[in-house]
């Protein structure tokens, strides 16, 4: 036999000492060990007994859990769901028990009534016929918008779907033709709008900016909502912004104005010859640029929409009977009308027969002029430039369409130049004043907005006040919304009705 190791530190001699001792003491190393195993083990006949006596007293694993037939009832119960759910899952997972039934499978008579259909059909063409609807929306707005692009990708989707008819698919693809043909943008389809941000920047104006980006975006707010309000394109702010912070800082030579139009090296001898006044000098700029892809506005000119809903541009057929019934708006929209018409005559038709070399029929159409004045009226910053040459921001009623059509007359004198810049031009109304931005125009002609006082939250819409006057109808037919009702106003209209 191999004797087990002694204890690290322990030597053979002091192992037999510490045994003698123990043996001493009148007990053997059997004897010690008979003890323990009276101690510890008992007789195979008393283990068996009182196996017996345990089995005899101890309950059942039903007993147990179950004490009485009620919950005995409800675990079966509980076992059978288990069951049905497992096989319902198994089911599902094969896709049908149909090779299992006797009878082979079920047959379901379908009626060609409308009600009869299977709902799961019937859920599917409303599925399709809204999405339809939506990606028919998706090309005009972006048609609206100068989007030809994304105009096509839609257009291409829809074809590939095949749930249009080849009428139809033609129709939108006529629309989309004419739109980019008849666009006064040249090359509207390489526009990028986000690069009227660049422009902004390479002229030293600033935008906030969140790690090293430009924090601020435009965007349509009127895209995925169910009932849009007509804000269209704007500016969101892309990170939260704090009460007076700076959200953008926007040189007006970044712009475009009779005051660039004059520093033109094409442009400038055209307005000074022919004396024309802002609105005229800015339509005009409009024009010529953008059929110049080369043009130092062209990132400016891409950020622009090719519509803008404004009554006068609506067919006198096609005017809601609401509309037609407050007599006010209909003067105003005449007004707007004359406006346009009085200044295409006073300009274009000079222009062409002085200036052949540089405008072509064309390039100033009646509709391509009835789109940059729609520009110039409802984006306009209405500014003024003192004999120093400090700048200075005006009241916006200034360059409303009865003072314009009255300077173009001869009765009326120009305060205000019309000035369009990038970025600032594309920020919508808001009337709140908690929520409205601050604008400022500084001695330099730079436009600074800062945060509103309640500050914006990440994808919030940067807006700014276009005057404290406007409510109810009355930015119609200069600026294409309308606001809660003034003052008064339902109580008349209420009174009209009676």
């Amino acid at each position: 036999l191999r004797l087990p190791a002694l204890p690290q530190g322990v030597s053979r001699e002091e192992s037999r000492e510490k045994g003698s001792a123990r043996m001493s003491q009148g007990k053997s190393k059997a004897q010690v060990r008979a003890s323990k195993a009276g101690k510890y083990y008992r007789s195979k006949s008393e283990e068996e007994e009182d196996e017996d006596v345990q089995n005899d007293t101890a309950p059942t694993w039903l007993q147990e859990n179950f004490p009485d037939p009620t919950s005995l009832a409800a675990g079966l119960s509980l076992v059978v769901m288990l069951l049905v759910l497992v096989v319902l899952i198994w089911v599902n997972s094969t896709g049908g028990i149909e090779p299992y039934l006797k009878n082979g499978p079920l047959k379901v008579k379908l009626l060609d009534t409308e009600l009869d259909k299977p709902a799961a059909a019937k859920n599917k063409d409303q599925d399709d016929l809204l999405e339809t609807y939506t990606a028919v929306d998706n090309i005009e707005r972006a048609v609206q918008h100068g989007n030809i692009a994304g105009a096509r990708m839609v257009l291409e989707h829809l074809t590939s779907s095949k749930i249009l008819t080849e009428s139809d698919i033609a129709a939108l693809r006529k629309l989309i033709d004419d739109a980019e043909l008849l666009n006064p943008i040249a090359d509207i389809s390489k526009c990028v709008v986000q690069e009227a941000m660049t422009l902004v920047e390479e002229k030293g104006g600033k935008f906030i900016k969140s790690d090293g980006e430009v924090a601020v975006m435009m965007a349509d707010f009127d895209q995925d909502q169910e009932q849009p309000d007509g804000r269209g394109r704007g500016i969101a702010a892309l990170i939260e912004v704090k009460e007076g912070e700076m959200l953008m800082e926007v040189p007006v030579a970044s712009g475009m104005s009779m005051w660039s139009a004059e520093k033109s090296p094409t442009l400038g001898k055209v307005v000074k010859e022919q004396k024309l006044k802002s609105f005229q000098a800015l339509a005009l700029s409009l024009l010529h640029e953008s059929h110049n892809a080369a043009s130092p506005h062209r990132q400016h000119l891409c950020s622009m929409p090719l519509h803008v809903p404004l009554p006068f541009l609506w067919a006198d057929e096609d005017l809601p009977k609401d509309f037609l019934a407050h007599a006010q708006l209909n003067t105003q929209r005449l007004e707007v009308k004359e406006l346009v018409e009085l200044s295409y005559n006073m300009t274009v038709p000079a222009v062409l027969k002085s200036y052949p070399d540089l405008f072509t029929e064309d390039q100033l159409t009646q509709s391509k002029w009835a789109w940059a004045s729609s520009i110039v009226l409802s984006r306009s910053l209405a500014m003024s430039k003192s004999y120093m040459g400090s700048y200075a921001l005006e009241n916006s009623t200034t360059l409303d369409p009865t003072a314009q059509i009255a300077i173009l007359k001869g009765t009326g004198k120009e305060t205000a130049v019309h000035v369009l810049l990038p970025a600032i031009d594309m920020i919508n109304h808001e009337s709140s004043d908690e929520l409205s931005c601050k604008l400022k125009v500084g001695s330099d002609g730079t436009v600074t907005i800062t945060g509103s006082p309640a500050g914006l939250k990440r994808g919030y819409e940067i807006a700014v006040s276009y005057g404290d006057h406007l409510c109810g109808t009355r930015p119609l037919n200069r600026w294409g919304f309308v606001l809660p009702a003034c003052p008064g106003e339902e109580e008349e209209g209420e009174k009209t009705e009676g």
